[in-house]
């Protein structure tokens, strides 16, 4: 009894004065975090724009858009962003050599700072759960120390979506609030279970990276700015009891200027959102713009998404999913228009290797891992078509054109098809000049997977890439089949006739009739051992070389390629 009451109380000692560097036993008591379920109230110890933030998140998100119950899950109804819940957040602290941290340069240390314990010198990290995922995670509380409820320094609240939580320290002003995406052990839309998975942290990280290379200022020169998921958590230890999918975490920062309120970052289905009395909110944003209805689409909505849409996809290569709780528009604190897009969950961004390697984008940074399903490299590839038809224009333009044409009389039922004429002329010959094809209509729900195929059949070789060709023989062979075995192939184009394949500085590709049939990236390995032997891996650097046509010089040039 004595002990029991010995750890609780230094547990709670660690979490109020010194919760980076503390001793605990392990198997601390459990409790039901549902218990202690409450509701916002605006009182909370949160900056202004925060609250703002939820209140926009959870009041005027509005998932019946798309019909009543379309994304219908199994969660407790009370912990629904729409009934506004916070609750205290558990966590279990994970010993560095059993988990997988993975982080982005860019990570703010004020968030880093509170992802991290110390027990007994030894760095361990927290893993969040939720209250809905308890039992999910049960088989943990025989390993690792977890801080319940009851002890928590972390209240949470939900946003828009069910697991990505509002999180913040309720004993101290100080300390910056972050979202943390948890692992809800709950299915949406009947199947499509809530579990971030291993891939979509290492993916959405990656994706992070990239960004980051890609630079703060230069994108927002772009207009575009982001919501940063700048770190993520796996358990790599595997443990007796465990679920056939465990689930893990990603931090996802909020800049400073949405928690001081300088702007506001507002979702598309909070800005078209029937919710709100009166009229939908981006009725007061077109206001505030100085513009009319149809002017407003046309200068914002088309022409200023649709250069974000080719500098940020169909130059650089990342695509990404515009639907319209991901998709976020930035407005002054009082409304008016800045013309900047905002990006978040980049587990949906789909980079595509081909136009990020043509263009000198870093693909070495996929590299760490290199898998292609990991971090959808052949999708990324055709997904240009998928983000504007089934995401951008369905789930954003087309539905935020409805909603304002029923309380603007000035956009009538012609201006309304002018607009949507305009924007599928525009977006067609962008897809026509970057991707080689000549489509003469836009592409729509009937046909967008077809022409995505078309897309990557499509794909030709850049003759201007410097490469090495590499003829077949047993190396090529084995090396094709460890990258496959590994996932490391990208099926592209179908093959038809001779394969040739070249060696890059990112990459092996096989071309067929000047089409990309496949592509590998390098390990990291793989590149060092590349720039290790003059620009060639050493499994090729002794294998048969074709007969020089250059005499005795030219056999050896060829030799010490």
């Amino acid at each position: 009894m004595k002990r029991n009451l010995f750890i609780l109380w230094l547990t709670a000692f660690a979490l109020i004065g010194c919760e980076n560097n503390v001793t605990l036993s392990p198997k601390a008591s459990r409790f039901i975090a549902s218990e202690h379920l409450q509701k916002l109230t605006g009182k909370e110890n949160l900056p202004s724009g925060v609250k703002e933030l939820l209140n926009e998140e959870q009041n005027l998100h509005n998932k019946d858009l798309w019909g009543a119950g379309a994304f219908a899950s199994n969660i407790n109804p009370e912990y629904v962003p729409e009934k506004n819940p916070k609750f205290p957040l558990p966590y279990y602290l994970i010993p560095v050599e059993d988990a997988k941290f993975l982080k982005a340069d860019s990570l703010d240390p004020r968030v880093s700072d509170q992802l991290v314990m110390r027990i007994s010198g030894k760095k361990h990290y927290k893993l969040f759960v939720h209250p809905e995922s308890e039992a999910h995670y049960d088989f943990l509380r025989h390993s690792y120390n977890y801080i319940g409820p009851d002890k928590t320094e972390f209240m949470a609240s939900p946003t828009s979506s069910y697991r990505s939580l509002v999180v913040w320290n309720k004993n101290s002003e100080t300390r910056k609030p972050f979202i943390a995406k948890v692992s809800l052990d709950k299915n949406v839309i009947g199947s499509i279970d809530r579990l971030v998975s291993v891939n979509e942290v290492e993916r959405s990280v990656a994706n992070q990276k990239v960004f980051d290379r890609m630079g703060k200022e230069n994108l927002e020169k772009l207009n575009l700015k982001l919501f940063p998921e700048t770190a993520g958590l796996t358990i790599i230890k595997e443990h007796e009891g465990a679920p056939e999918k465990l689930g893990g975490q990603l931090i996802r920062e909020i800049p400073d200027e949405v928690v001081d309120g300088e702007n506001k970052w507002l979702s598309f289905s909070a800005l078209m959102s029937p919710n709100r009395k009166s009229q939908p909110l981006i009725l007061d944003v077109i206001a505030k713009s100085g513009l009319s209805s149809y002017d407003f689409f046309d200068q914002y909505m088309i022409n200023g998404y649709l250069k974000m849409f080719e500098d940020i996809s169909l130059k650089a290569g990342m695509n990404f999913e515009p639907h319209s709780q991901n998709l976020v528009f930035e407005t002054t604190k009082d409304l008016a228009p800045t013309g900047k897009w905002v990006l978040r969950d980049f587990g949906g961004v789909w980079p595509d290797i081909v136009t990020m390697a043509k263009t000198g984008g870093p693909v070495d940074i996929y590299m760490e891992t290199a898998n292609a399903a990991k971090f959808k490299l052949r999708g990324g590839r055709g997904n240009y078509v998928s983000s504007y038809v089934f995401f951008y224009k369905r789930q954003v333009f087309d539905m935020m054109l409805a909603e304002v044409a029923k309380h603007d009389s000035s956009l009538t039922a012609d201006k309304v098809q002018k607009l949507k004429e305009s924007i599928d002329k525009q977006y067609t010959k962008l897809l026509n000049t970057y991707l080689g094809l000549s489509l003469k209509d836009a592409p729509n729900m009937s046909n967008y997977q077809a022409i995505e195929k078309l897309v990557i059949n499509a794909t030709e070789f850049d003759n201007k890439t410097p490469k090495k060709q590499i003829h077949d023989h047993a190396a090529l062979k084995s090396f094709l089949e460890k990258k496959k075995a590994r996932s490391e192939w990208v099926e592209l184009a179908e093959s038809k006739g001779k394969s040739e394949y070249y060696l890059t500085d990112h990459g092996l590709y096989e071309v067929s009739n000047k089409r990309i049939v496949g592509v590998a990236l390098f390990t990291k390995e793989e590149l060092d051992d590349y720039k290790a032997n003059h620009n060639m891996l050493s499994i090729f650097k002794f294998a048969p070389i074709e007969a020089p046509k250059t005499g005795c010089l030219g056999f050896i040039k060829a030799f010490f390629r």
